[in-house]
């Protein structure tokens, strides 16, 4: 049986990078529990009654500040206001590559409720 050690030692989240064209790549991290605890939090501040989301407003911002790291694998942002609007205000095609890879990892669902909102 693993001992508390060997556990955080195996807890280390993985580093994915993705190629943004033209600036080069950018690091995406598997989320540790306590920034997924903050995602889902926002994610259901945003749900209606019947838990459908009612407004994605503001899911890919949130979503990037929590999984963005630099090549050390330190977030790039904090999760305020202020920086996810610095966020938002990238081109989308950077950060839609961002977002696609962070929700894969991170099997958040976010993309699928982002989609089932736009139909």
């Amino acid at each position: 049986m693993l001992t508390r050690e060997q556990l955080m030692a195996a807890a280390k989240p993985r580093i994915e990078t993705v190629k943004v064209p033209g600036l080069g790549e950018v690091g995406v991290r598997i989320m540790p529990g306590s920034a997924r605890e903050k995602f889902e939090s926002f994610c259901i501040s945003k749900q209606d009654k019947n838990g459908n989301m009612k407004d994605v407003n503001g899911v890919k911002p949130k979503l990037l500040a929590l999984t963005l790291v630099d090549a050390d694998g330190k977030l790039m942002f904090d999760d305020s206001p202020r920086d996810r609007d610095v966020i938002n205000s990238l081109p989308s095609n950077i950060i839609e590559p961002l977002f696609a890879k962070a929700d894969a990892m991170n099997r958040t669902g976010a993309k699928g409720a982002e989609d089932a909102e736009k139909n």
